[in-house]
Parts: structure tokens; sequence; C-alpha cells
């Protein structure tokens, strides 16, 4: 039997600003990296990075991280398929829901 190959499911987009997107000269980029493969991957900003759940439900896909001690995400960024990009913190939030704190032009690398 052949050996599934772990690095297919792998992707990888940059986010920058909304209007310039993460240009040649941008500074401050997003990274994110998804692995459809096992759902897991990273966001990095700068000298964050951080370990995420990946998913993709419908059409857009999403990084969720900060577990929270109800083990529920207070961060998350979402990419639409026209690839807008939503940053989401939920922390604090009583309903579990929110308005998103930062907008990005994204686009697969």
């Amino acid at each position: 039997m052949p050996k599934e190959d772990t690095k297919a499911g792998i992707e990888q987009w940059k986010c920058g600003d909304y209007f310039d997107g993460c240009g040649l000269f941008a500074t401050d980029c997003v990274t994110l990296t998804a692995s459809r493969y096992d759902g897991t991957g990273e966001v990095k900003f700068g000298e964050i990075v951080e370990s995420t759940r990946f998913q993709i439900q419908g059409i857009e896909r999403r990084w969720d991280w900060c577990l929270n001690a109800e083990f529920a995400y207070d961060c998350a960024f979402v990419i639409s398929v026209d690839g807008k990009g939503s940053y989401y913190n939920f922390h604090g939030s009583d309903d579990g829901k929110a308005k998103p704190r930062d907008l990005f032009k994204c686009s697969k690398r």
C-alpha cells in the first residue's frame, strides 16, 4: 500500500492591509498555514507564532486558537472565498459572538 503524502494537504496564506494586501514591502503581514490532512495549523504575526485548530466550514477557511478554561477558542481568523480575512477575539464575550477586530486582504501562496 502506498504511503499517504501528508504534505499534499498543506496550504499557506499571506494576509495584509485590507486595501494593499501583503506586498513586497509590507511589514505587518499575517501568515497562516493549514493542514487539511489533520486539521491543525499555525498563525504567525511578527514574532508571535500560535498553533491552531484548522477547518474548512462550507467555503470558508478557519483557524482557531487561544483555548480558554471552558475549552472554547477565544481567537479566530476566517478567510472567505473572495480572499477577505477577518480576525476575531471572543475574549469577554458572553454569547460567543463578536465583530471582526481587523480585516485583511489574503492570498494563497
